[in-house]
């Protein structure tokens, strides 16, 4: 499994989301059933921003993301975690700010391959 290494860490502010993996039983009188489904049920969704990068860094995180294809997790550590984890990226935008500096924007969704 590939590491993504990055020399500028994203920016602050990561939008990070939890959602919880829920089987829902409905049942009459308005009664209704819940249990986890699985037991890594909740996952993040995480929304790194990198600003104002060099162009040689943006083309090494993109092509690095490309290589994956959406499907192939990587191993990455999020800003003030200390355990690298599991992710997929399926999209990311580039944006050029100068004709030197880029904006990379991606959506990482938590993986739990075995």
């Amino acid at each position: 499994m590939q590491t993504l290494i990055t020399t500028t860490a994203p920016a602050l502010g990561i939008v990070s989301t939890r959602s919880a993996r829920v089987v829902r039983a409905e049942f009459e009188g308005g009664y209704s059933q819940r249990a986890r489904r699985g037991p890594a049920n909740i996952r993040r969704e995480i929304e790194p921003e990198w600003r104002g990068i060099a162009s040689a860094e943006m083309v090494a995180i993109s092509d690095f993301l490309a290589a994956r294809g959406g499907s192939e997790a990587f191993l990455w550590t999020p800003p003030g975690e200390a355990t690298a984890l599991k992710w997929s990226c399926k999209s990311w935008t580039v944006a050029e700010l100068t004709r030197s500096t880029y904006t990379l924007s991606a959506s990482f969704r938590e993986e739990f391959d075995l």
